[in-house]
């Protein structure tokens, strides 16, 4: 991303080297770091255009993407941040892929954020900016941030949500983590409906090894949903089709049908269920439900799931989407794609050396859920 300064056109000192713009350039240059000059003129100084990024009219100013700053002080702070950042990225990429420790690295990075959250660093100018790319440094390390602060960043930071989420889906889900999930989400705190539906589209992504005091704090998240709107029946049924019985998600599903049914988008979410119900009852109340609704999402989705489960010429089609694994997911695959995994394992019209490869490739994607069910026992049974 290209990093444009602006400058005087004629500076007053004549080229001594004293104008505000000459400390950033020196800065830039001290880092490595290349950069364009815009020259302003004395006059276009106070004209709209540059008012926009300087409310005072004066230089330097500093853009990068759409981020603008203006002040020296502030400028060089930024720089300095920047650098420190992109040299600890560039360490841990070349430590990692090395094979080295970078325990050293996961302990500054941990120092870094918690010293930075209690004394309010991020709290002006570009410290959301900079705590995201911590936040993302500490994913990427493994280092730890306490419950306390992760409660406090996804309560009260909402810009830098996402981040906290992306970094909690990159590890085991474990009890404490959960329960921080749970009461951020009970706080009252989220006000929108979209950060109820980041948190649930991270979870279903979520390692999840062992069921160990983790049931009951989902369980209160998922209750935590409403289902008489939209958005709130969208985050139920999809942490159930994860967290949750088969049972449970029928119910979920029939009692919501005056939700849903109008629903195309909600319709496409219900038909993606196809492959969890494996028992005859189960399969038998489900697909009335799906086949008697006029819902177009509901019955295109359950039928291309069925085809995939039947049809050897759309498990080919399929097969080099499911066979490669999400490199941005740490299970290794989306939940939608794991749906689609689990209807294709189901085919007995293809080989089974291409099942099995799926299977091992998806390998991550296999871990038991906190219920007990087992997504593999899911994906070696039939229905119908």
């Amino acid at each position: 991303m290209t990093i444009t300064i602006t400058a005087f056109e004629r500076s007053p000192d004549g080229g001594k080297g004293l104008a505000r713009d000459t400390r950033v350039r020196w800065a830039l240059e001290e880092v490595g770091q290349p950069y364009e000059v815009r020259l302003v003129s004395f006059r276009a100084l106070k004209e709209p255009a540059h008012l926009t990024l300087n409310p005072f009219g004066k230089i330097p100013t500093y853009e990068e993407g759409d981020l603008v700053l203006f002040e020296t002080g502030a400028i060089v702070l930024h720089i300095a941040d920047r650098h420190r950042l992109d040299t600890l990225r560039r360490r841990l990429n070349r430590r990692q892929s090395q094979g080295v420790s970078v325990e050293r690295d996961r302990r500054l990075i941990a120092l870094r954020l918690r010293r930075g959250l209690r004394s309010g660093s991020f709290d002006d100018g570009n410290g959301e900016k900079t705590l995201k790319r911590w936040i993302g440094l500490a994913g990427q390390a493994g280092a730890p941030i306490t419950a306390t602060d992760l409660r406090s960043m996804i309560i009260l930071r909402p810009g830098v949500r996402e981040n906290v989420f992306a970094y909690l889906r990159r590890a085991d889900l474990t009890a404490s983590r959960a329960k921080v999930l749970a009461e951020s989400a009970n706080s009252g705190w989220f006000v929108d409906d979209a950060a109820l539906v980041d948190l649930t589209n991270h979870l279903t992504e979520t390692t999840v090894t062992t069921r160990s005091g983790r049931h009951k704090r989902i369980g209160t998240l998922i209750a935590s949903c409403d289902p008489t709107n939209q958005f709130g029946l969208y985050c139920k049924l999809w942490m159930l089709s994860k967290y949750g019985d088969a049972p449970s998600l029928l119910t979920a599903i029939q009692s919501s049908q005056d939700i849903w049914l109008p629903s195309e988008r909600l319709g496409r979410l219900v038909g993606s269920f196809t492959p969890l119900f494996s028992s005859k009852k189960d399969w038998q109340s489900y697909f009335e439900l799906i086949t008697q609704s006029r819902n177009i999402g509901a019955r295109a989705t359950y039928k291309f799931h069925l085809r995939l489960r039947d049809d050897d010429a759309v498990f080919k089609a399929m097969y080099a989407s499911l066979k490669n694994p999400n490199p941005s997911r740490d299970t290794g695959i989306t939940h939608p794609k794991f749906l689609c995994l689990l209807s294709a394992l189901k085919n007995n019209r293809v080989p089974t050396a291409q099942t099995d490869l799926l299977r091992r490739k998806n390998s991550a994607g296999f871990l038991t859920s906190i219920t007990g069910q087992s997504p593999v026992g899911l994906a070696s049974s039939s229905c119908a």
